[in-house]
């Protein structure tokens, strides 16, 4: 099997293709924004905080997507990294694709069939939700179902991210905020009251866009029915870089939510509803930010390694001064939404906020060009120890003041991580 390794491209290439990210980025985080911030207010100002509460809690299901792939997604991106492969039908290429494709399956209907008995036979209450007096049984395995589906369809992002085309991602997944306004917007009309059918919408939509960057990728066209070779081939190695990505990016991914979740298992619904809006400008700003990391993230492991802690230092640079844009930006927009009177983090979540965004350079870009299981595992040690004590603090937190607690949470993953991690970097990595 030949394999046609392109020289890597010229800077300008990579600056182009940041710059692209960037506007894609940008618009579908205006747009988005203002779609969740305008359902926000609707659900708030007619149904109250806990009803908004229970709708944040449910609809940030989806977000599990991302890692519910197991890992196994890495794989691929790692392949159209490392390679660059002149014909779609190649051997090697439909074998690695159809396995990771099948795997993410099997395991996902085994995952939803744990879920069925855990929550229909066993009646248990999984999310610990105490401020709705309804049956949420059905709702909750109905999104998470649509979730699981659609994880298998998620590699096609994994293809376009390692051929510098996330613009093609953000631009589908943009989609998601105002689809789901539109949408609930119009049932909340048509009911005249909040149904908990509403609450599956998002997951749905999300189900879609991910067959849609599936298409976008081509992956569609070389789908079949792996060989048990195949399998036995592929599987280990493949598994073991997917057990890490999975260790690591759902420790990521729970980081952000673990404060929602803990503050709903505590009964404490206007808590959940106060980071819900913190949430609400945070993570779109956290996204933006995490633009370099995506889109360098190629360019990164096909350095030499050498060069390889001088490029972070200076992304890390370029990044710093980008997040002083964006909370400046973000500044601006806080005042915009209370002038006209919608939700809106206060004074003082603004500026735990504000220095959440000025830390985060040094948080996201050691992941840039970590993509092998060695890389995984070496920041998964790092990143899980991190986890457990920012959660158990803020656990003991959870009765101190709303900000406080938010602002020790955060500074406590961050510090952490970067006394764990940045020191190392030269003598682990080079």
């Amino acid at each position: 099997m030949k394999f046609l390794i392109k020289p890597k491209p010229p800077k300008n290439f990579w600056i182009s293709r940041l710059n692209l990210g960037y506007f894609v980025r940008s618009f579908t985080i205006l747009t988005g924004g203002t779609s969740t911030i305008l359902l926000a207010h609707q659900i708030i100002s007619t149904y109250g905080n806990n009803i908004y509460a229970l709708f944040i809690v449910m609809t940030s299901l989806p977000s599990l997507m991302p890692f519910l792939d197991f890992g196994l997604g890495s794989s691929i991106f790692n392949f159209y990294t490392d390679r660059r492969i002149d014909r779609v039908s190649s051997a090697e290429e439909v074998d690695l694709v159809s396995v990771v494709f099948c795997l993410i399956l099997g395991v996902g209907i085994f995952l939803f069939s744990a879920l069925f008995f855990a929550i229909v036979v066993a009646g248990i209450n999984l999310l610990g939700i105490s401020y709705w007096d309804g049956n949420l049984d059905l709702f909750l395995l109905l999104i998470l179902g649509a979730t699981i589906v659609a994880a298998p369809f998620s590699i096609g992002s994994k293809k376009l991210h390692a051929q510098s085309q996330s613009h093609k991602v953000w631009l589908a997944e943009g989609s998601i905020p105002i689809l789901t306004y539109f949408l609930i917007l119009i049932c909340m009309q048509i009911a005249g009251k909040f149904e908990p059918l509403m609450l599956v919408v998002p997951s749905m939509i999300h189900l879609i866009s991910a067959v849609c960057i599936f298409y976008l990728s081509g992956l569609h066209r070389i789908i079949r029915i792996p060989k048990f070779a195949h399998l036995k081939t592929l599987g280990a190695d493949t598994i073991k870089l997917g057990f890490w990505s999975l260790v690591l990016t759902t420790s990521v991914s729970l980081i952000w939510h673990i404060p929602k979740y803990l503050y709903s298992f505590s009964g404490n619904f206007n808590s959940v509803a106060e980071y819900g809006i913190l949430a609400m400008v945070l993570i779109p700003a956290f996204s933006l930010l995490n633009v370099s990391s995506t889109l360098l993230a190629p360019f990164a492991r096909l350095s030499k390694r050498i060069e390889l802690h001088e490029f972070l230092i200076d992304n890390l640079r370029k990044t710093f001064f980008r997040s002083i844009l964006i909370s400046s930006l973000v500044t601006i927009g806080i005042c915009v939404l209370h002038f006209l009177d919608l939700p809106a983090p206060n004074f003082l979540n603004s500026l735990i906020l504000i220095l959440i965004l000025m830390a985060t350079p040094f948080w996201i870009i050691p992941f840039t060009a970590f993509s092998n299981h060695n890389d995984l595992r070496w920041l998964s040690v790092r990143v899980v120890p991190v986890l457990i004590v920012g959660s158990l603090g803020l656990f003991l937190c959870r009765s101190l003041a709303f900000s406080q607690s938010i602002f020790l949470y955060f500074l406590s993953i961050f510090f952490f991580f970067s006394i764990l991690a940045w020191p190392h970097i030269s003598r682990d990595r080079l």
